[in-house]
């Protein structure tokens, strides 16, 4: 951002008693009078009330530059300064963003993070028995699944469904074994 001349406190004084005269905020105008000898004998700085002899162009074009270089000291520390603070405003508001995103998903329930990892889990447990598993359970299991993506993380339905499924994948569905009711045997054990 770039302060115009005559808002800088370099200029302000010798911008105020010059644009006094006539020129209403023409800093050209503002400066040929600056650089007339007739008028200029006795400049007076305001910025630092030091009187300038002025009569002699050379000199007076030479002190415009130093002031002028001053100036695009100044002009650069400000936008170094600048640049920095959008930067880090830049950084700040990006993260603001970043955190009301995700606070508006888990409002709505659109962060699947967790949820998409259980259901994950879920199904790697039930696919090596899923030719074994009636297909009613695998209906059951479907329903809570999809249940599951719809509840919300922090609910007590969730919990259960979550249990639920739990339950239901951890079942050893088609293992089994053939009992032996055999007491003579039992006692032998």
């Amino acid at each position: 951002m770039v302060v115009p001349l005559p808002h800088r406190p370099l200029f302000r004084g010798f911008y105020m008693s010059v644009s006094i005269k006539l020129h209403a905020g023409d800093p050209a105008s503002a400066l040929l009078e600056l650089l007339d000898p007739e008028q200029n004998m006795n400049f007076l700085d305001h910025y630092l009330d030091v009187p300038i002899d002025l009569s002699k162009v050379h000199r007076r074009l030479k002190l415009t530059l130093e002031l002028i270089k001053k100036e695009i000291e100044i002009n650069k520390i400000q936008e170094s300064i600048a640049k920095a603070i959008e930067e880090k405003i830049s950084e700040q508001r990006r993260y603001l963003l970043n955190e009301q995103l995700k606070a508006i998903k888990k409002e709505l329930g659109l962060e699947t993070d967790d949820k998409t990892a259980l259901s994950a889990k879920f199904r790697e447990r039930i696919e090596p028995k899923k030719d074994r598993c009636p297909p009613h359970v695998l209906q059951v299991i479907e329903e809570e699944l999809a249940k599951l993506q719809l509840l919300e993380a922090s609910s007590s339905e969730f919990n259960v469904t979550r249990s639920y499924l739990d339950w239901l994948t951890a079942l050893p569905w088609g293992d089994f074994s053939y009992e032996n009711f055999d007491v003579h045997n039992a006692q032998k054990i």
